[in-house]
């Protein structure tokens, strides 16, 4: 959730850009930051309401001749028409509107042998052990691998969505999918059970969660 900016004056991109964030309560609010970031390098100094899709035509075109991966472009794009719809509405122009742009290749999931995600475990209880490591992403870490959920999935549940008693999770639908019920085996019970103790509900930063768990 996020609070509304309502209408701005048109400064600078970048000035815009800064009063954008002072609004922004997100989760991912350090990668929306990046993101925009980036389009303050190609054009900060423009004032916002003279930025075009050539502007970001150029940029896309820049990123693309140096390299950047394309999921990388995708987010950048995202995050600009965030921007615009917060600052504008919803239903108003963006200068990303009808401008292509590479986009990601699906990949086919890497198997991840058992014994490393036991051993990843292990490495965040360490952490976790001598202050290093706040408990709440060892229990996203344990429920997402021991449901096999995807992240939405585990962010959307409240407390009372979490059975241990009867060894349910009422799974709510996420981008038009369906609820669903699932019965919790033990390994389950015990990764929702690390994930409530440590008080782990709601939205976190995907980005930072990556990090913590390649590192």
């Amino acid at each position: 959730p996020q609070k509304r900016a309502g209408k701005m004056a048109r400064g600078t991109f970048s000035a815009e850009v800064k009063r954008y964030l002072k609004f922004l309560t997100i989760s991912s609010w350090k990668s929306r930051r990046s993101e925009l970031k980036a389009w303050e390098k190609q054009f900060g100094s423009v004032k916002r309401s003279r930025v075009s899709s050539d502007h970001v035509k150029k940029a896309i075109k820049t990123w693309v001749d140096a390299v950047v991966p394309p999921k990388t472009i995708q987010n950048r794009v995202r995050a600009l028409t965030a921007m615009y719809h917060e600052l504008d509405g919803r239903d108003a122009w963006t200068p990303a509107d009808d401008v292509s742009y590479p986009k990601p290749r699906r990949k086919v999931p890497d198997y991840v042998p058992a014994e490393t995600i036991v051993e990843v475990e292990k490495n965040l209880r360490a952490l976790e052990a001598v202050g290093d490591l706040a408990p709440a992403w060892r229990g996203r870490y344990m429920v997402l691998n021991a449901c096999g959920a995807r992240p939405i999935h585990v962010k959307l549940t409240d407390p009372k969505d979490v059975d241990l008693s009867r060894r349910i999770w009422r799974i709510t639908g996420a981008k038009g999918g369906k609820a669903i019920a699932l019965p919790l085996n033990s390994d389950q019970i015990a990764a929702w059970t690390v994930f409530i103790d440590a008080d782990a509900w709601g939205e976190w930063d995907d980005t930072e969660y990556a990090k913590i768990v390649r590192a």
